[in-house]
Parts: structure tokens; sequence; C-alpha cells
């Protein structure tokens, strides 16, 4: 007698009719119902990322094996109707697969779909279906998974292909806008900021790769610059000029580097040199023939003699000893302290640094030249603040770009710190003394891309599965196929209409997608669509110059960390986001810790707010560009929370 069946829900016979006699994983079957019914697991359906099982089989094979696991008489009992629908098929599919189970219990969506079922899953499934349920394997690793996970060293990475969470990408969006500064253009000063712990380190080595790579399409000499590991090298600026020098000089001609060597000698104490040997020689030539010629015979002839011995001993010495005198307290050598003497004593010694440096970078040309500094938020106060000045003034000049990896809350306390005595009487609403500081240091600032929990988990399942040569392959094939996708893609809308198509493939496909739009943003045709599209929020901006370009700037690195993120947020919501953040940032990140305070900003005294902020409350500058100026469309507490998200 033929076993009675289930009858199939019009979902599940969907499935059947679309995937036919095609050889499809459990995952697989699953995705396919999930598109149909995103509302299961209370709507986290719909955002469920699953890694392909290793067992494969036709839809209906499939199907044979859900029936074999539930009771028929118990389910028409208990659920009144004998349909195996959606979520019976998803749960039932979970136990002849353990691994899709685990990645479905990891998303929280294996119990919350049990909840949601009518009857109890113990109830309906017969004695084979509930060995499955209740079985943990305890002894032998799940077929699906490799047999260890690998090892994820914790230090800071250095080859692109092994990240998979966008640093690398985010790094080559930074190449990219670094390409489009003009050689001519002066220092260009980029900081990129992030809390310890967030991949600064693994950036900086990702665009130092990037740079130099053959891809950039321009020749860059990249130098790095670990501030902590020089903090005690004083000034500042010669630990950072040697350092360049010494990094670069393999690219010199013989000529130019005596020509460099010659200043360092000659821009020590070598007035020092020139005044001993001159008196020495006088005593030896003039002094001493003088008194010998007048002394006339006798008994002076014997101290003429040994006055004569005694000069040329005296000039010798005084010879060698300025000689090393001179070249202790030249550049020479690298030394420190001759560069803090050099600096004390020398006339005009600030523009005579910043000469020498333009100097050597011209020499190189035309390599263009970056310097990456790291660490810098793990050094002392005065030695931060000496620093940046001294890239500010001595070489502000010099056509190079420099990006600096810190920690933004160490470098305004550092500002801070160093110019306590000016904060009570230099002060500006919502922003900190240091910020004011640093909006003139740099000409682009950036958080790094923050991981939402989301993204942790797919990222994680992701790992579990596979094993590293694999991983790498899946993904180095999937960028290959986003950049050809993307290729010719000619606005942002284009862009985010591919990410957007791509979000039921995989895992490794839709990382790599997002990671080739967040760099195509940075294309110079994007960017100039995007400042024509930011034009009409001009009347919110600062009413200076700079403002404009700086909206362009902080627009595209946060659309960038936005899909990196995979943070799904309105583009008229990021501008007024991008604009608060720049204008007024100690009220945008207390608006992102509470973005339930945004209901009540146009009143005074809104309960806990801090007294710093509270002027804002009711600012007309403020509301208008909370309210969303001319657009009508206010700024939501939904944005706020998706900031915290893109952002580390």
């Amino acid at each position: 007698m033929e076993q009675e069946r289930l009858e199939l829900s019009s979902s599940v016979r969907s499935v059947l009719q679309r995937t036919g006699h095609d050889k499809i994983s459990a995952s697989m079957f699953v995705q396919e119902i999930f598109k149909l019914h995103g509302e299961y697991a209370k709507g986290a359906a719909q955002k469920v990322h699953l890694q392909d099982t290793s067992s494969v089989r036709t839809a209906d094979e499939w199907l044979d094996e859900i029936q074999e696991l539930f009771d028929v008489d118990e389910v028409g009992r208990v659920s009144k109707s004998n349909i195996l629908h959606g979520r019976l098929a998803v749960i039932a599919l979970c136990l002849l697969e353990p691994g899709l189970r685990r990645q479905l219990e990891a998303q929280g969506v294996f119990d919350a779909l049990k909840d949601e079922l009518q009857e109890p899953i113990t109830k309906i499934l017969n004695k084979h279906g509930l060995e499955l349920f209740e079985h943990r394997e305890t002894e032998e690793a799940p077929h699906d998974l490799t047999d260890t996970v690998p090892n994820w060293p914790d230090d800071p990475l250095s080859n692109p292909a092994d990240d998979l969470l966008g640093r690398a990408a985010f790094a080559r969006f930074l190449a990219a806008r670094i390409l489009t500064i003009p050689p001519k253009s002066g220092a260009f000063s980029i900081h990129v900021y992030g809390s310890w712990g967030a991949g600064k380190s693994t950036l900086l080595n990702f665009l130092r790769k990037e740079l130099e790579s053959r891809d950039a399409g321009k020749h860059w000499l990249v130098v790095e610059f670990n501030a902590w590991r020089h903090q005690h090298i004083q000034p500042p600026w010669w630990s950072l000029m040697e350092r360049i020098f010494q990094e670069t000089k393999k690219t010199l001609s013989l000529r130019e580097k005596l020509e460099e060597y010659w200043w360092r000698f000659n821009s020590g104490r070598l007035q020092y040199f020139i005044l001993v040997a001159v008196l020495a020689w006088s005593l030896a030539f003039i002094v001493f023939p003088v008194l010998r010629s007048g002394a006339g015979t006798g008994g002076l002839k014997s101290f003429a003699e040994a006055a004569e011995s005694l000069s040329k001993i005296l000039a010798l010495v005084a010879t060698v000893w300025g000689g090393i005198f001179a070249i202790n307290r030249s550049l020479l050598f690298g030394s420190a302290h001759a560069a803090q003497n050099y600096t004390e004593l020398t006339h005009d010694p600030t523009n005579q640094i910043r000469n020498r440096f333009r100097g050597l970078i011209q020499k190189l040309h035309p390599a263009r030249v970056a310097i990456l500094i790291d660490d810098l938020d793990r050094c002392q106060s005065r030695y931060v603040v000496d620093l940046l000045e001294g890239m500010q003034t001595l070489f502000r000049e010099a056509p190079v770009v420099f990006v600096i990896a810190a920690d933004n809350r160490w470098l305004n306390a550092c500002y801070e710190d160093v110019y306590k005595e000016l904060e009570p009487r230099v002060r500006e609403p919502g922003k900190a003394l240091g910020t004011l500081f640093l909006e003139k240091a740099f000409r682009f600032s950036t958080p790094m891309p923050g991981i939402p929990q989301e993204l942790k988990d797919n990222y994680w399942l992701y790992l579990l599965r596979v094993q590293q040569a694999q991983w790498k392959g899946e993904i180095t094939e999937a960028r290959k196929k986003a950049h050809k996708d993307l290729e010719k893609a000619q606005s942002e809308g284009e862009v985010r209409r591919l990410v957007n198509d791509a979000r039921d493939t995989s895992f490794p496909h839709q990382r790599a997608l997002r990671e080739e739009a967040a760099v195509k943003l940075a294309s110079p045709d994007i960017l100039e669509r995007i400042e024509h599209t930011l034009k009409p929020y001009a009347p919110l901006l600062e009413p200076n110059p700079r403002a404009m370009k700086l909206l362009v700037n902080g627009y595209s690195a946060n659309r960038a960390l936005a899909l990196l993120s995979e943070v799904e947020i309105d583009l008229h919501q990021l501008a007024l986001w991008t604009i608060l953040r720049a204008r007024w940032p100690r009220l945008a990140d207390y608006l992102s810790e509470n973005p339930e305070k945004i209901e009540n900003l146009g009143k005074q005294g809104i309960p806990g707010l801090p007294d710093s902020l509270n002027e804002l409350s009711a600012d007309s500058s403020v509301i208008h560009v909370l309210n969303g100026g001319t657009m009508c469309i206010a700024l939501s507490k939904e944005t706020l929370i998706q900031s915290a998200q893109m952002r580390s």
C-alpha cells in the first residue's frame, strides 16, 4: 500500500515548477521559498544569506525525503489540514541537512519558524523525523563543514585578497580619490578615523599596495611612518623628513644624493668649523711667525722653535676638533639633536626646511609621493600637535599626499590638552576645540567602514563553511565578475540598481559587487554627477567656498561606507546626515547614540542633553538642516541608527 502523503502548498509547488529537474542544494530550495515568503520568521526570511550545503538533488527528490519525516495522520489531526507548506518544508530540510540548520539557527530563523507553526513540530514528526530533530553531532564534524575552522590571525592584513570586510575595497576607494588630486595642488591631507582595532593599519597596508600597483595608472612612491616609534625623536619634522629621504633616495641620481648630503652637512654648525679653522691657521702662520721674527736671537731662538712646534700641534688639534664639532652639529648623519640645534640657531629655519623638502619631492618627479602615518593615536599630546602642525607649515607646499589613520577622539583630546588655556575663549557650538584644529589640518576626513551584526553573522557563517583556499578562489572569481558588471555603469543610480538586483545571489558575489560599487563611486565622472546632484543642498551648508567641496567629499565617502557596511540608506537622508556631521559633529554623534532625541529638537531644555548642545537644540540653522531644508523630508530616527552602523 502506498504511503499517504501531504499535499503541497502553492508556494512549494511553485518551487517545484521553477527548478524543474535541476539538481539543487537544500539551501537553494530554502532561498526559493524565502523569496516567496519574506514575512517568514517575523520578516527575517527576506534578509537571510545562506551558503550552499554539499548535497544536491532535484526538488522532487528533496520532497520525497521530506515526506518521510512526517506523520500524515498526526498532521491532519493537529493542524486540521494535511498541507506541506513552506515553513514545514524549510524545517524538514534543516533536519535533513544539519549545516543548513546551523546557519538558520545562527540567524535566529529556525526557532522563529518553529514558533510560527500552528502545530508543535514534535507532535507531527514521525520516529525518524524526531530522531533527526533531537540529534546533535558530538564526535564527527558535519560533512558540509571543513574538518577544522581556519585560524584567522589578528595581525593587520597585508594581502587584499585576504579581506572580506570591505577594507581592501575602501582602500581602493581612497586610492581612486587620491588619483584625482592635481599634482600641483600642494600637500593634501586625508584623515581616516576609527577606534583601536577597527582595521586602520590593515587599510593603510592595502592602500600602499593599491597605489604601488600598475593599476593605479601613475607611479607612486609610498612612505610608511609609524609615529609611535618615532615620538621620542624631537623635533617631529626631522624624523618624518629623514624617513621620507631614506625611503625615496633609491630613486635619486648620485648627483641628487650628494646635493642632499651637502645640504645636511652645510645646514649644521659649519660656521663653527670655519671659525676654528681660521683661528688655528692664523696662529700657525701669522701670530707665531711674527713673534719668532721679532724675538731676535739667543735665548729667544729656542722659544721660537718651541712656539712653532706648538702652533702646528694646536692647528692640527683645532682643525680636527672643529671638523668633529661641525659634523656633529650638522644634519649629515640624521642626528635629532643636530636638527634641534638647527631649528634654534639657523636664521629662518622654517622657510629653509620648507624649500628643501619641496626640492626633494620635486626631484622625485614624475613619481608622486604618498606618506602613510599610523599609530598617531598612541602618541603624547605635544608630539601629535607638533607633527600635525609641522605638516601644515613645513610640508604644505610640496606635492605630497598625507594619509593619517588615527582615532579622532584621541587627536581632539591632544589639541585640547595642548591648548587647554584657549578652550574657554575659543569655542563653537557643536564642535570640540580639537575639531576646529583638525578641520584646518585635513582636507578630507572619513571614518572606517562599520560591520553591522548581520554582516558579522554572514561573514562568520561563510568562514565556518569554507576552507581558506576555496574562499580565496570564490571571492576572486566574484570580484572579477563584479568588475565586469559595473564597468559600464555611468551614474550612482545604475550602481545602486546593480547592487539591489544582487540581493539573492551568493555572499561572495554580493560582497564583491558592493566593493566594486564603492570604488566606482570615486570615479571622476560619477563624482561630477554627485556634485551636480548635491547642489540643491547648498543653502544648508556653511557660507564659505570650501563647504560644497567638503560636502561632495563627505557624501561620497559616506555612500561608500553605506555600501560596504550593507546599510540601505536613503540618499537624501544620507546628504542631510553628512551636512549635520560636518557642521555640528558633537550634536551628530549625540543623536547617533540617542536617536529618539531628534523628536524633541526645536525645544529648549531637552532632558539629558549636554549643556554644550543646549544652545543648538533650538538653533534655526540646526532645525533647518534637520527638517531637510526646502526638500521637506526631515532627517529620520532610522537614519541616525543607520549612521552608527555604517562607521566603526
